[in-house]
């Protein structure tokens, strides 16, 4: 994975440089850490590595990595995990999973929002 992470990171420097410029520093693995415990859960390996080896996410940027979206620091997850989480709305929760589409059709599932994600 590690490998295929840098082939990325250079591919992004050399073809999209202004973009690849908004990148955040590596995260702090105690950020991870009390994340996942925030949340209820044991964050994958290959998440956390990504997180504190490469990047943190990007700054707040007008073009993202993926498609124009932004890649989320720890802070700006835990920020929108908080809304969703703390919102008492279901009908929102639907409304956003109803809103979803996957090509191929049903290739994923359509669920915005999990309680333990």
């Amino acid at each position: 994975m590690d490998e295929l992470i840098k082939k990325l990171d250079q591919l992004l420097e050399q073809k999209f440089t202004d973009t690849y410029q908004t990148s955040n520093p590596p995260a702090n693995a105690n950020t991870l850490e009390d994340f996942g415990k925030k949340i209820g859960l044991h964050l994958p390996d290959d998440f956390i590595n990504y997180y504190v080896n490469h990047h943190d996410g990007q700054k707040e940027t007008v073009c993202g990595l993926f498609f124009g979206l932004g890649f989320m620091s720890i802070d700006n997850i835990a920020v929108e995990f908080n809304k969703i989480h703390q919102s008492s709305d279901e009908s929102l929760k639907e409304q956003l999973s109803e809103s979803l589409r996957s090509h191929p059709e049903n290739a994923i599932k359509r669920i915005y929002y999990h309680d333990k994600w």
